[in-house]
This record gives C-alpha cells, structure tokens and sequence, in this order.
C-alpha cells in the first residue's frame, strides 16, 4: 500500500493505492532466451481518494483515476 496526495486543480487528493511490482516471466535457457511467461509491468490500483474526511472515489472519473494512479506509480 502507498499513500500519494494528488493534486487535482489546486485541490489535494490524499490517496490510498495498492502497488503492484513489475514481474519479469521465466526465459529459455540458451542463447535466445525465449520468453516462457508473460512479464507484467508495475501497477497501481486506487482503493481510497479522500477530500478532509469525505471519500470522493466514486465521484471520480475514470479519466481522474487513470492519472492518479500513473502519477502514483512514477513516485514508486
């Protein structure tokens, strides 16, 4: 869990997102290296977005959610 306060129009988010870490899948051994698995790139995901004491998570647009979880992550 991370905590990051956004920044939305002057107006400060305090946030709660879960992260997840990047996962690099197994290679072949040898000189390719062939990929076996998939890698995954890291992620956030916002659970909590807070005004003072009021929950405005479902007030958000998707928009809004999409940037501060990306913002998140480049803090990570």
């Amino acid at each position: 869990m991370i905590r990051f306060t956004y920044d939305y129009e002057g107006i400060l988010i305090d946030c709660l997102l879960e992260y997840t870490p990047a996962v690099t899948g197994a290679r072949e051994r040898g000189m390719g290296g062939l990929p076996l698995e998939p890698d995954y790139p890291a992620s956030t995901e916002l659970l909590e977005a807070r005004v003072g004491n009021i929950d405005i998570l479902p007030l958000l647009r998707p928009k809004t959610i999409e940037d501060i979880e990306w913002e998140a992550l480049q803090c990570c």
